[in-house]
């Protein structure tokens, strides 16, 4: 696990083929740390004409706003002599004083791991240059040292000045934030610079198994499969002497998979890379090993085998297996074959791994009941990594299809970022504190608290203000005073040129729009069907209404057109309004 992966030919040309598609961007702004954000309660930042300076007696990170996939990424950084350790987190994740996960390392000490990377709060190393190597040697503490990082699925590498230092596969997380890190080496600064990015898309996981019946597989003779309340589940009597082979329909010959299983009696496995005979195994080919009470009550579980050939390939280490395998409940297991390198992984620790092997490069997958053994096995899921088609941001909001991005200031003058919020609700709130309508909401009316009362970890509330300079509610000042008067908890962003208020169509202050966790535009429209300001008695919040359709997964066929002041434009341009009062 501390040894350098070798690259397959094809997923090389994979990797290239997907960056030579996407535009460079820089991620640190011209002035400032716009973007960025220091979840702790301490740490100092500033910057110094292109540098980043990070400087605390205590460990910090400095961590976007803006989360990514697949990415390609390469930053300079210089670190103070004396004691010293940094490192580049990716796909991380962050909380109040704390941040987690993956860490290009930046250490300039003797042992030479720089640029191996390191599971920040959670698994610790995953992989590091040896000492003596080249890798070893790439960096050079006394001058500023360029770090490339490249993430495509669930593949992670690492150059430092040029020399490639990590190279794993691993699935733990296939997006997050970039984070620069101030290891906590008291009074030391450490410096940042030409921070660049480019977005190659995401990877997600996709089932083969449809959750209601076996379509797409083909049990051959030997036990009995069926689905029971969404997991397949296969069983065998000891008297069955044949292997019972659940065999997909399709073959594949590089991918990524993880199944969830959870075992109950007997001896199964994951096949892959296998093709069908007419023995008693049923097939011959590769499988990720699943027993946990086999011979001699030896613990092989996530092991290689290779029935028809080789046998064991890899055997796993018994004790390690026996602390990560979860009895009685699921445990996920992931095999990354790719080329001719192979690893398996038992709920997030490596298990087993090849490297430029031999054996079967194509086949298909298999789940196993094991003859002559009493069998109980079943499979919550069985799914496959695939990048997902990558959806132009529109032009202009419609309906149905992906919400415009956009990236504006707030009245703190940090900037907040549209495409960041994948994976949460937003609401888009057009606002303007001069507007009557606007303040009645506000004081008296459906906008009281609900933006505060419904802004969590899943929902975020934006206001947005498109007025230009000299129009009616215009300004820093009075938008804060007011936002501090209605006790305004979320951002109140400023778009005077008014080109994000254009490209979504807004109309009337208030105008409000639903984003799902897809980013999709699900409601726009009025936020309820009280434009008099006088609820009937069959008063509908429309916007409470669509986060709990979003919320439940159903459809939004409701809602009414926006209604109140009209959105003040440069130049006195707006769209067709609905019902208006000035």
């Amino acid at each position: 696990m501390n040894s350098l992966r070798a690259l397959a030919a094809l997923s090389l040309l994979s990797l290239s083929a997907a960056a030579q598609e996407a535009e460079w961007r820089d991620l640190f702004p011209e002035r400032g740390t716009d973007g960025w954000h220091n979840p702790f309660t301490w740490g100092e930042v500033w910057r110094e004409g292109e540098e980043v300076h990070l400087k605390a007696n205590r460990k910090f990170f400095l961590v976007t706003e803006e989360e990514f996939g697949d990415f390609e990424l390469t930053i300079d950084v210089m670190v103070p002599e004396g004691p010293a350790n940094s490192g580049i987190q990716f796909r991380s994740h962050y909380a109040k004083n704390r941040v987690w996960g993956y860490q290009a390392e930046v250490d300039p000490t003797e042992r030479g791991w720089a640029g191996g990377i390191y599971d920040e709060g959670r698994r610790t190393w995953l992989v590091h240059p040896l000492k003596g190597t080249p890798e070893s040697e790439a960096f050079d503490r006394s001058k500023w040292n360029t770090y490339r990082i490249l993430c495509v699925g669930d593949h992670s590498q690492v150059w430092v000045n040029g020399v490639k230092t990590a190279d794993l596969r691993d699935t733990m997380d296939l997006s997050g934030h970039i984070a620069i890190q101030h290891h906590g080496e008291k009074g030391q600064t450490y410096k940042f610079r030409r921070a660049r990015i480019r977005d190659l898309g995401r990877h997600e996981w996709t089932s083969l198994f449809n959750g209601d019946d076996l379509a797409g597989w083909r049990a051959l003779p030997g036990g009995e499969w069926k689905v029971q309340d969404g997991v397949i589940v296969g069983t065998s009597p000891a008297t069955e002497r044949r292997h019972g082979i659940l065999l997909s329909e399709r073959t594949y010959d590089d991918f990524t998979a993880r199944i969830k299983v959870k075992m109950k009696h007997g001896d199964s496995g994951f096949y892959f890379r296998a093709e069908p005979n007419d023995s008693g195994v049923g097939v011959h080919g590769f499988q990720a090993e699943l027993d946990t009470e086999g011979e001699a009550k030896e613990f092989k579980t996530a092991g290689l085998y290779e029935t028809g050939g080789r046998a064991w390939v890899v055997n796993p280490d018994q004790k390690k297996v026996a602390e990560l395998w979860h009895e009685d409940d699921w445990n996920e297991v992931v095999v990354s074959a790719w080329g001719r390198d192979v690893s398996v992984r038992l709920n997030g620790h490596e298990t087993a791994a090849l490297v430029n092997d031999p054996g079967r490069t194509t086949g298909h997958f298999g789940l196993q009941l094991h003859g002559s053994q009493e069998m109980h096995v079943e499979f919550q899921a069985v799914e496959i990594l695939k990048p997902v088609k990558k959806e132009a941001s529109p032009e202009f909001a419609e309906l149905g299809a992906l919400a415009p991005n956009f990236t504006l200031t707030d009245l703190s003058g940090e900037s907040h970022t549209l495409s960041g919020l994948r994976g949460k609700t937003v609401v888009l709130e057009w606002f303007n504190p001069g507007c009557p309508v606007v303040k009645r909401a506000h004081t008296t009316g459906p906008l009281v608290s609900m933006g505060n009362d419904v802004s969590s970890d899943d929902v975020v509330w934006l206001a947005i203000n498109s007025g230009a300079p000299g129009k009616q509610g215009h300004g820093v000042e009075v938008n804060r005073e007011a936002a501090a008067t209605w006790s305004m908890e979320y951002p109140v962003l400023i778009d005077e040129e008014g080109v994000v208020g254009q490209r979504y169509r807004a109309k009337t202050t208030p105008h409000m729009y639903v984003i799902n966790p897809e980013g999709r535009l699900v409601y726009n429209g009025a936020i309820d069907n009280a434009p008099s300001g006088r609820p009937g008695d069959e008063y509908k919040n429309f916007v409470e209404m669509a986060l709990e359709c979003v919320a439940e997964g159903r459809e939004i066929d409701f809602g009414a057109n926006p209604y109140g002041c009209s959105v003040k434009y440069a130049g006195g341009k707006s769209g067709k309004r609905g019902r208006k009062r000035n």
